[in-house]
C-alpha cells in the first residue's frame, strides 16, 4: 500500500454495542474500562434516561441558584422518557442504533 491510499477499518465493536443496548434497553448498569487514543476511561455504563435523570439532578441546584426556570437538562431527560414511553407503546419495536456511551 502505497503512502497516498489509506486503509479503511471498521472501528465498531459489536460486543460493547451489545452492552450499551442492554444498559438502554434492559437498565442493566455495569463498571466498564474503555482503551481510548492511548488512554482510559472507566465508569458505570448506564442506560440514556438514567444518564440525563442524573444530569437533571446534578444540575438543579445551579439552575435554581442562577435563576434559570428551567432546567435544560431536565427537558432532555423528560424527551428521552417521552421517546421510551412512545417506543414500548409501539406495536413495533424501533431499533435505535448505539451512537453514545453514558458513563
Amino acid at each position: 500500500m502505497s503512502d497516498e491510499q489509506t486503509a479503511q477499518v471498521d472501528v465498531q465493536d459489536w460486543f460493547l454495542e451489545h452492552l450499551v443496548s442492554l444498559a438502554n434497553e434492559m437498565g442493566v448498569e455495569m463498571g466498564i474500562t474503555l482503551q481510548a487514543g492511548g488512554g482510559f476511561v472507566s465508569g458505570t455504563l448506564v442506560s440514556r434516561q438514567a444518564y440525563f435523570d442524573g444530569l437533571a439532578t446534578v444540575t438543579e441546584k445551579a439552575f435554581k441558584e442562577r435563576g434559570a426556570k428551567v432546567n435544560a437538562f431536565a427537558l432532555i431527560a423528560e424527551a428521552v422518557a417521552q421517546h421510551e414511553r412512545t417506543k414500548s407503546e409501539s406495536s413495533e419495536p424501533v431499533a435505535i442504533p448505539v451512537g453514545y456511551i453514558h458513563l
